[in-house]
């Protein structure tokens, strides 16, 4: 809205860009709706090419804009085309002022190798989220605000770490894949991950897994059978669903943080203090995002320090973990700031 006072002197001034192309992806519905009101906030008109799974919303929130005030909604155009026809996406990248791509990392490289070098891009590339569970989340007051049928230490815990993993299918960037779980509270690692399983169970009732590829039921089927031969020589143990029900609980002492195959499917690694437990983060580092977190206890100041070192741009409760604030520092940066350019005007001009 113009120039503004500049705490450092003088004035500054923020402006979206002219237009701002959104690639948007599939994994998640609603990421595409939430780029659109970044960008209109700013004042930058939008074309957005949705995921193939996240069409339907932005097209009736861009339809209903239109309703309410035809001026703002006319700045956004929601338009739909195969991933493979990589001309019409070139042309979209050629025109746009600034590009906004969510996408895995291969998605990333292939729009940052045909965007003119004078083009600005925001990325936001493949993450995943972790869970840490301090012993003292593992007490007989287990965790405020998580399953409603616990009836023993850690089964609250476990609760709300199975919706954080439910939500999503973890599809979302924010999504746990792991799990560390420290020992030497009234519930050991190992009979968490029991209750882990019990609460992914119960909540296929509730919400009930998305549809499983073909692809995806091979990776699925492949690390199953893997854990049944390490539990077979006494590595650890599997747990998972019946019939269609994909969620899968892999408990593996001395195991490694990995991304899972998705569709509920976590591992849950023992380890004797959370501090040092940090050690199996840091090859993972750039891809970690959220960390749900319950029980720190008298590491917390420490925990959370290393966190924010590795580039962890989210700690928050286990129950929190799905819903991140519209005002989130996404992927370590403010969701507005990324998507405007600012002007300095100095002291003394006339």
């Amino acid at each position: 809205e113009g120039f503004r006072p500049n705490p450092a002197g003088g004035e500054f001034r923020a402006a979206g860009y002219p237009l701002t192309f959104h690639l948007g992806a599939g994994t998640v519905s609603g990421v595409g709706t939430t780029t659109i009101i970044r960008s209109l906030l700013v004042k930058s008109a939008v074309l957005l090419k949705p995921g193939r799974g996240d069409v339907v919303l932005p097209v009736l929130f861009s339809r209903g804009l239109m309703e309410v005030d035809p001026e703002v909604g006319g700045g956004v155009a929601v338009i739909y085309w195969p991933s493979r026809d990589a001309e019409k996406t070139e042309a979209a990248l050629q025109g746009a002022d600034l590009v906004v791509v969510y996408g895995g990392d291969e998605t990333v490289r292939w729009v940052r190798d045909r965007i003119p070098i004078t083009t600005p891009l925001r990325a936001y590339r493949h993450r995943m989220g972790v869970g840490l569970v301090g012993r003292g989340a593992l007490g007989s007051r287990g965790l405020p605000g998580g399953d409603p049928e616990a009836g023993s230490p850690g089964n609250e815990v476990a609760g709300a770490a199975a919706r954080a993993v439910a939500l999503f299918d973890q599809k979302g960037c924010v999504s746990p894949h792991v799990f560390l779980v420290e020992e030497g509270g009234e519930t050991e690692p190992a009979t968490w991950a029991g209750h882990l399983a019990r609460a992914l169970e119960r909540l296929e009732g509730e919400l009930p897994s998305g549809s499983v590829t073909g692809t995806e039921g091979v990776a699925l089927q492949q690390l199953r059978g893997e854990a049944e031969v390490a539990e077979a020589v006494g590595k650890g143990f599997v747990l998972h669903g019946g019939g269609e029900a994909p969620w899968t609980v892999l408990f593996q002492p001395q195991g490694q943080v990995e991304p899972s195959c998705l569709n509920r499917t976590v591992r849950v690694i023992p380890v004797p203090g959370l501090k040092e437990g940090l050690a199996l983060l840091k090859g993972w580092a750039p891809q970690l995002q959220t960390v749900g977190v319950a029980g720190l206890g008298a590491a917390r100041e420490g925990i959370l320090e290393a966190l924010a070192v590795m580039g962890v741009s989210r700690i928050v409760p286990l129950g929190d973990v799905p819903w991140p604030p519209p005002w989130w520092h996404h992927d370590g940066e403010g969701p507005l700031w990324a998507l405007v350019r600012w002007t300095d005007l100095e002291e003394g001009v006339d």
